[in-house]
């Protein structure tokens, strides 16, 4: 049986502490810096919301339609460069912005169509038939 304070561990008992108060210290100097705060300002969780809606979208809905995929793939690398244009235009030069728009919602205004297209043409009900399969034999009289 072993017992959950070893020699070892109490040994290293004050050495333990001074570990635990310094991860405080850590933590503390870590969510109070400057660029976890500048993340959460450029709508960061935003963009990591965004990202995984599109990709679901893309392989749930979109694959499935009868659009080639190549010309699907181009679709969206012109979207995101598309996206990277216009949000680098004067008026929205903010960096963050760019990438949330280029990234997070160029994809997403394609997507959407996808989705529409999807969500109208979809039929709920199940249908199924049952055919009877019957064999006839002919007999030739020669």
């Amino acid at each position: 049986m072993t017992l959950p304070l070893t020699l070892p561990v109490v040994t290293q008992l004050d050495k333990l502490k001074t570990s635990i108060t310094s991860f405080k210290a850590s933590l503390i100097t870590l969510f109070t810096h400057h660029w976890f705060r500048d993340m959460f300002e450029a709508r960061w969780p935003l963009l990591l919301l965004l990202i995984p809606i599109n990709f679901f979208i893309v392989f749930k809905i979109a694959i499935n339609t009868l659009i080639n995929t190549n010309f699907l793939v181009a679709i969206y690398i012109l979207a995101i460069i598309i996206g990277l244009i216009v949000a680098n235009l004067k008026p929205f030069s903010n960096r963050n912005f760019s990438k949330l728009f280029s990234l997070g919602f160029a994809p997403l205004i394609i997507n959407l169509f996808f989705l529409l297209n999807f969500l109208i043409s979809s039929n709920p009900t199940t249908e199924s038939y049952f055919y009877n399969q019957t064999k006839e034999h002919y007999r030739r009289n020669s």
